[in-house]
């Protein structure tokens, strides 16, 4: 599994990515190696992974407005209460992803946070595309 932690980087190489050896969900345990270190939301990505063999693409976002819209129109939410990287965080977004193709679930506990899955990296960006060219202005 690969994850990128892009702050305010558009463009993602080599030096933005880890690789994810081994985790515990339970324990909160992450081994990995790479030139960043691994995010707090890596086990949210890796229950999704093991939620659902059809996902092989993860990207976690954070943008106010889309966070918004995707509320507004009723998109799959995490409660409110739940604080981002924690177990429960983690196994209520795979369960959210579960069975689904592709898709977009809200982090209400995560403020402006959204995951976007899908079967590869291609689909993941046009959804997003498809989602940030809905937006208002």
């Amino acid at each position: 599994m690969k994850s990128a932690d892009l702050g305010d980087y558009q463009t993602v190489t080599t030096c933005s990515i880890e690789s994810v050896y081994s985790f515990d969900i339970t324990t909160l345990s992450v081994s990995s190696m790479g030139a960043v270190e691994a995010s707090s939301e890596t086990l949210t990505r890796a229950a999704i992974y093991l939620a659902n063999n059809r996902i092989n693409a993860i990207a976690h976002v954070h943008h106010p407005a889309l966070w918004r819209q995707l509320l507004d129109l009723g998109a799959p939410a995490t409660a409110e209460a739940l604080p981002y990287g924690t177990a429960e965080m983690a196994r209520a977004v795979a369960g959210l992803a579960q069975g689904e193709k592709e898709g977009s679930v809200v982090m209400k506990g995560h403020a402006d946070g959204v995951i976007c899955f899908g079967p590869d990296l291609a689909r993941v960006q046009a959804l997003l595309e498809e989602q940030m060219s809905a937006l208002p202005g």
